[in-house]
């Protein structure tokens, strides 16, 4: 059986007074990338990949599509991977960027897009950025990171996960007493939802407590028995 099951976590964001300053601005590293590194399908296509995007807020804004933001927290590994995905399948991307003297900070990325006409006729809840740090291309991540569009506001008490589970879904949460808090997905139901049509909202807490993250999807719920599947997430927040 074959599940398609993508990830979007968003985590809410407004703009501060304060602001958050961004000093770097970093372009794509070609070694890594194949060609095309970007496609744009002029029809819907039947299904999406698995994992779609970890970003930092929702809003009906278009897209600025030329650049985007990421906040690197502590790591190790010198890659960032990059994929962009819209919820209607359409758009595709993959990049890579050397962060290997990145300490942490929001960093601005640029996106070198062929299509920038086409991406700006998306909002930012349409379009999603999975960004993770890996040591390696094709290598298991270090941990999931956010990234948003348009301005670096980033906030620690309220995200967006979204994901393309054909299962009732949870997303699970553990703190570092290994207390675990399970958080509903609901459907999505307006548009047409190929990459991502569940999401789950995660409200009033604070993110930087938790160490770890998995989805849980109830594959049956016939009693006395459940049977589940799980996905590991390890997000950095």
């Amino acid at each position: 059986m074959k599940i398609a099951l993508v990830v979007l976590l968003q985590l809410f964001a407004s703009v501060a007074a304060s602001g958050q300053a961004v000093s770097v601005k970093i372009r794509p590293d070609r070694r890594y990338m194949k060609q095309p590194w970007e496609n744009y399908y002029s029809q819907i296509p039947v299904s999406g990949e698995t994992r779609v995007g970890l970003m930092a807020f929702e809003t009906a804004d278009k897209v600025v599509p030329t650049s985007f933001f990421v906040r690197i927290p502590e790591h190790k590994s010198p890659i960032l991977s990059v994929e962009v995905s819209s919820r209607d399948g359409r758009y595709q991307a993959n990049l890579f960027y050397d962060i290997s003297s990145i300490k942490p900070q929001v960093i601005e990325l640029e996106l070198p897009t062929r299509y920038i006409s086409e991406l700006h006729s998306y909002t930012v809840r349409d379009i999603t950025i999975l960004s993770k740090i890996v040591p390696a291309k094709d290598r298991d991540p270090e941990c999931y990171v956010l990234s948003c569009w348009n301005r670096p506001a980033f906030k620690n008490n309220l995200a967006y996960v979204y994901l393309n589970s054909e299962h009732p879904t949870d997303l699970i949460l553990e703190d570092s007493h290994a207390t675990e808090r399970i958080i509903e997905c609901n459907r999505i139901t307006e548009g047409n939802s190929v990459s991502y049509n569940c999401s789950c909202v995660i409200s009033g807490y604070n993110l930087e407590e938790y160490r770890g993250s998995r989805i849980r999807q109830i594959i049956s719920k016939r009693l006395p028995r459940k049977d589940h599947v799980f996905l590991d997430f390890p997000v950095r927040f």
